[in-house]
């Protein structure tokens, strides 16, 4: 069972790496970046004024909020990747010379850390979306975070990172550390305006 659930992963990321073209390996490189998050909050940060909700209880939120990555971050690394050992397709011997990669300036690959299961990306993601669900009362907003949350779990398998059972448990992980945390912060200390 576990040999042929391996398999299939394999064959997904091949397949899914397989797809690269020059505009989609740029577009990819850029949804992975650790940088993608700012944009993303600084857009929050103007809905929440919308709101009206006061600077207090936006910098709770985010505190929180910054908090709850960390905390996703953490846990899918030390409690995940340096417990079960799985190397990224990257770092696999039977696909690793299968896979293209991004390049560097200087020519060199990005291969990602040794192991990958789970995706931090998906956690990270996938949680910072359940965590600010309620405040997005628009429905194309809901339907924006999702699609960012998808395609960026997409685009860890397409640089040959992730297979898709990282990025797939790896959201789950995030989805339900940021359930508990927003339980915690919107029992305590926020109240959403709904519309």
């Amino acid at each position: 069972m576990i040999s042929q659930l391996n398999f299939w992963d394999e064959q997904l990321v091949l397949w899914v790496n397989a797809q690269h073209h020059g505009f989609l390996d740029q577009l990819m490189w850029v949804l992975s970046s650790k940088w993608l998050i700012l944009p993303i909050l600084l857009g929050l940060i103007f809905l929440f004024r919308t709101q009206q909700k006061s600077w207090k209880e936006i910098g709770m939120f985010l505190l929180f909020g910054t908090f709850m990555i960390i905390l996703c971050d953490v846990i899918s690394t030390q409690l995940f990747k340096e417990v079960f050992h799985r190397f990224r397709p990257s770092h696999n011997v039977r696909i690793a010379e299968q896979l293209h990669y991004h390049l560097f300036s200087d020519g060199s690959p990005y291969l990602g850390g040794k192991y990958g299961f789970v995706s931090s990306h998906a956690a990270n993601f996938a949680g910072f979306a359940v965590f600010f669900w309620p405040f997005y009362v628009k429905s194309w907003m809901k339907w924006t975070l999702f699609s960012l949350v998808v395609l960026v779990m997409y685009s860890r398998m397409y640089l040959g990172v992730h297979y898709f059972t990282d990025v797939f448990v790896g959201a789950l992980l995030g989805m339900l550390i940021a359930y508990g945390m927003r339980r915690f912060v919107l029992s305590r200390f926020v109240k959403i305006n709904k519309g």
